[in-house]
């Protein structure tokens, strides 16, 4: 891999789309990131070159539905290019205004091979605690596929904090496979996600983002570093690419590698956690021995 410092480089967080979905969630970030820099390309094969070619060996491929009736269709081009891809580990999402949820999900797991289910309420407009979710929600935790839920950034936004309803739904769901996305920073301090951790066995934090812009406030840095020298095998990172934090996604990677206090703790967090959660057998060619 490029920054040349893990065994692997799996990117746990990337958003690599059809054309046109590209091309609207570039379009937004531009509009919401001051200075925000990107690649030109919108085709998802020069995207997903781009990331191979800055280090990542794998990738985690997050694609979710901004309306109703369109999941399905997503899913099926998730599927294809994740077989024509198998670097690329796909993963299904849902609506919550979605005809049949637990037949959509069944049929991404089962059928299409899906590695969890990731979710975005903020950007789905739609509240975490949401009772059309409930099944959704007892349904991942009864089959111990990870759900990953965006967390953090309200203010970027502009939408309330996520924190009392993440405490929430963590009490109800205490057995579930979640992976709380960006660990709620900053709208929770970085020193609070152990409670987080002591608590539920199953839940994993992921940093993408957090690595990156944590650096602009030295305490945060250094109280994450610490942390991650603790609890580095229930984390792990990606670039959020193409709607990363800084570009070159190249950046990011190295980024994630500094963050880490020492070489154990960068390895769970650059790849190991990633493989523990979803399992080996995903990624073709990894080399555990």
């Amino acid at each position: 891999m490029s920054i040349g410092v893990t065994r692997y480089f799996i990117d746990a967080h990337a958003h690599i789309m059809t054309e046109k979905r590209n091309r609207g969630g570039l379009r937004w970030a531009h509009r919401m990131i001051k200075d925000f820099h990107s690649p030109q390309e919108t085709d998802p094969e020069k995207l997903l070159s781009h990331a191979t070619s800055c280090g990542a060996d794998y990738l985690f491929n997050l694609f979710y539905p901004l309306r109703a009736g369109e999941t399905r269709t997503i899913h099926q081009w998730q599927y294809q290019f994740a077989t024509k891809h198998p670097e690329v580990i796909p993963f299904a999402s849902i609506h919550p205004a979605d005809e049949d949820k637990i037949g959509i999900l069944t049929e991404a797991l089962d059928v299409l091979g899906m590695a969890g289910v990731k979710i975005h309420p903020y950007v789905q407009e739609f509240d975490l605690l949401d009772p059309r979710m409930e099944e959704v929600y007892s349904y991942i935790e009864a089959r111990q596929c990870p759900l990953l839920i965006h967390s953090g950034f309200a203010r970027f936004y502009g939408l309330p904090s996520m924190v009392e309803q993440v405490d929430t739904f963590l009490k109800r769901y205490p057995r579930m496979k979640v992976v709380l996305v960006h660990m709620l920073w900053p709208d929770r301090e970085i020193e609070f996600c152990k409670d987080y951790l002591e608590a539920y066995p199953s839940l994993y934090l992921d940093i993408t983002n957090t690595a990156c812009l944590v650096q602009e406030h030295p305490g945060q840095s250094e109280m994450l570093r610490s942390f991650i020298a603790r609890y580095s095998h229930r984390m792990l990172a990606g670039s959020d690419f193409p709607m990363s934090a800084a570009y070159p996604v190249s950046s990011v990677y190295q980024a994630i590698y500094n963050v880490c206090p020492d070489r154990e703790s960068a390895e769970n967090v650059c790849w190991r956690t990633a493989v523990h959660l979803v399992g080996a057998e995903r990624f073709i060619g990894l080399n555990l021995t």
